[in-house]
């Protein structure tokens, strides 16, 4: 655990020459978590272009890992199993998206650490420049935001339908409308459809 530590303090003291980064948070960080954050903390990232966060079987704790990083070149994003609190100024400069979230659990196992329709509503349509989004969400509920939403500057949309369950439900088109698209992919993760 000293090792992974000295990887992040690592990371912390060349945090101006980074262009790419992808942290990786899993349960054998939860021991670490509140020291791996402070050291990570107002974090500039001058120069930093592509950001992956993946978060597995650590509830919502890596939200705020990011929240204070000074990160004005990026565009490009790719999250899985976290929807980040990045604020509007980041979140709008942001052309790439890939979001996947809710698939540690099945529908009947959901419970709070899973991301709300609301929540991830809110974090798509805060990204307001994304032109290439691909989105992979299992939605639990139904959502109960206000409604007329619309992300135009999005022309490509993947749209991955991992399960039955996932396909018979509501998905993000029928919350969001995406009328600037050029180029539409819908992934089913049926076996027996493809």
């Amino acid at each position: 655990s000293r090792r992974v530590l000295e990887f992040y303090s690592l990371a912390f003291s060349i945090s101006s020459r980074i262009r790419t980064m992808a942290l990786t948070l899993s349960r054998g960080d939860l021991p670490n978590f509140i020291t791996i954050v402070q050291t990570c903390s107002s974090m500039a990232l001058p120069f930093l272009e592509d950001l992956s966060l993946r978060c597995s079987y650590v509830g919502r704790r890596c939200m705020f890992l990011c929240c204070d990083w000074d990160m004005p070149s990026l565009r490009n994003l790719e999250l899985i199993g976290v929807l980040p609190d990045l604020g509007p100024g980041i979140l709008s400069q942001i052309e790439t998206c890939t979001v996947t979230a809710n698939w540690e659990k099945d529908l009947e196992d959901a419970g709070e650490d899973e991301w709300s329709t609301s929540e991830i509503v809110q974090f798509l349509v805060s990204m307001t420049s994304v032109k290439d989004l691909h989105v992979d969400v299992q939605i639990f509920e139904e959502y109960e935001g206000p409604g007329g939403l619309s992300m135009g500057s999005v022309n490509k949309l993947a749209l991955s339908l991992r399960t039955l369950d996932t396909v018979m439900s509501l998905n993000i088109m029928d919350i969001i409308q995406f009328p600037s698209l050029s180029s539409f992919k819908l992934k089913l993760g049926l076996p027996s459809l493809e």
